[in-house]
């Protein structure tokens, strides 16, 4: 007689259940009593959560130790991630608990998202507070300076860590953190040079940089910092002018630029390997130059494909690597009689290569340049919302780079048809009042929509979504936005200096 599935021993079992997704897991503990009872084991949602980790965040930091979890907080868990995968993937996902508001005061700017904390920002004064969601309690304001740029967020064990670009004077890095206490403090900061603009902040576990530039005709040069030393410091060159659409992105120890082009579906790529940083001091038989690794074409959207659209390069995001995302760039298109749109391209992280397979460390280097590809690119009709009350841009990319939200305008309606010179009511003929020779009025606006952009790795695809809002939520009094994809919420700060966390998970 076979032997079923789950008589099989308890060890056997757990070794199959850890090969599952999320979602299988949680259907297998519905089957029986025995699979039930399975359940109840500690590694039955350890494993899986673990490797879904690879894939997505979870409602927790991503160097949290799982293990010190209860089967019960596993549990919920799984279910927290499955669930927000679920409302996101519909096409207007919905608002699934309580809005929690409060008041931002005079920092009503969002830098980024800790768990159950928030780092906001003054662009007055230059200071940031973190806020303890649960408790209500706020840091004491920190001055940072004027905030020019700010490099992807990076997970460290003492917590969040971004680098800035202050008053293009120099680079500081903050770190803050939520646990055991609500902190934030001045790690690193660093004067920079005078006569250059700043630009591209980057950062990895050893280094923190910047792109800068002379003038107009002088290359695009890189420089970098140690962050233990910061006397330590490299100068690379590069053998392109500057570009006021570029931004840069780290994958392991390599540090790439993608500089847009302004007119055409096109962006140049540099690799920066770590040997040319700062992680040791300056050799004087090493040369510090760098050349365009590859020229990536931007796939444009099947919609737009067929059309005559011209191209305007708008910015570059960077993210930092955890679940496959890479880059994020955008770019406006437009066109004779065609509304305008904007385009999002997401830049997978590129496959790691075994350097045993290069017979030296320059060719080793070159593919490395040249895996930063583009995969999918976005249509959204009309343009990036920019309300009176707006600091910053009102588009943001999720810690886990797998997202965006942003606010946007959608395109105006068509012109209503011009009346005729006369009107008929109950079958008599009457002139009409109006001049036919005035203008009619255009009609109204819409009001701009809440989005969310997602790519997932696993399928190589991008979709868009519309977030819903409370029906006397005024999506035009938005002044800033930010996206925590851990837990499944969709933060804003409205003109009146309110804070709204909004539920989708």
């Amino acid at each position: 007689m076979p032997l079923s599935l789950d008589g099989l021993p308890t060890d056997i079992l757990l070794q199959i259940v850890a090969l599952l997704g999320l979602g299988d897991i949680v259907s297998l503990s519905l089957v029986n009593k025995t699979f039930n009872g399975l359940s109840q084991e500690h590694s039955f949602w350890l494993t899986p959560l673990l490797l879904a980790r690879l894939e997505r965040p979870l409602p927790c930091p991503n160097l949290e130790d799982l293990s010190v979890h209860t089967t019960k907080e596993l549990k919920r868990f799984a279910l927290d991630t499955l669930r927000l995968a679920r409302n996101w993937s519909e096409p207007f996902p919905q608002i699934v608990g309580p809005i929690k508001s409060f008041p931002s005061g005079r920092h009503s700017n969002i830098l980024f998202c800790l768990p159950d904390a928030i780092v906001l920002y003054c662009l007055s004064d230059g200071t940031v507070i973190c806020h303890d969601l649960q408790t209500g309690v706020n840091t004491e304001p920190f001055f940072v300076g004027r905030i020019n740029d700010m490099s992807s967020l990076l997970e460290e064990p003492e917590g969040l860590t971004v680098a800035a670009l202050v008053d293009n004077q120099e680079i500081v890095v903050l770190t803050t953190s939520s646990h055991p206490n609500l902190s934030i403090s001045l790690k690193f900061r660093r004067p920079l040079d005078l006569g250059f603009q700043y630009s591209a902040v980057f950062m990895n576990s050893t280094v923190v940089g910047v792109a800068r530039s002379a003038n107009g005709s002088e290359p695009t040069e890189i420089q970098s910092f140690n962050r233990l030393v910061p006397s330590i410091s490299s100068t690379i060159v590069t053998d392109r002018p500057p570009s006021p659409v570029m931004g840069s992105s780290v994958i392991g120890d390599t540090v790439y630029f993608i500089f847009h082009q302004l007119s055409d579906p096109h962006a140049l790529v540099y690799a920066c390997p770590p040997r040319l940083l700062a992680q040791a001091p300056p050799q004087p038989n090493v040369d510090y130059s760098v050349q365009r690794s590859h020229i990536a074409r931007i796939p444009r959207p099947l919609e737009y494909s067929q059309e005559e659209r011209n191209m305007r390069a708008y910015c570059v995001l960077s993210t930092e690597p955890h679940y496959g995302q890479n880059t994020i760039s955008i770019a406006y298109s437009f066109g004779h009689e065609l509304s305008p749109a904007m385009e999002i391209t997401f830049w997978p992280r590129p496959r790691p290569l075994a350097r045993t397979t290069f017979a030296t460390e320059e060719g080793y280097e070159k593919a490395i340049g040249r895996l930063m590809q583009p995969a999918r690119t976005l249509a959204i009709p009309g343009t990036l919302s920019n309300q009176p009350n707006t600091a910053w841009e009102l588009i943001v990319s999720a810690n886990s780079g797998l997202a965006l939200i942003l606010v946007v305008d959608p395109p105006p309606p068509p012109s209503p048809p011009v009346a005729e010179n006369s009107a008929v009511h109950d079958g008599a003929q009457h002139e009409a009042n109006a001049d036919p020779d005035a203008e009619v009025p255009p009609p109204p606006l819409p009001p701009p929509k809440l989005l969310l952009a997602r790519y997932d790795p696993i399928l190589d695809s991008a979709s868009l979504h519309e977030l819903q809002l409370p029906s006397e939520f005024d999506t035009r009094q938005i002044c800033a936005v930010a996206l925590d994809d851990h837990s499944g919420f969709a933060i804003l700060i409205t003109a009146d200096n309110i804070v709204h966390y909004i539920p989708y998970a």
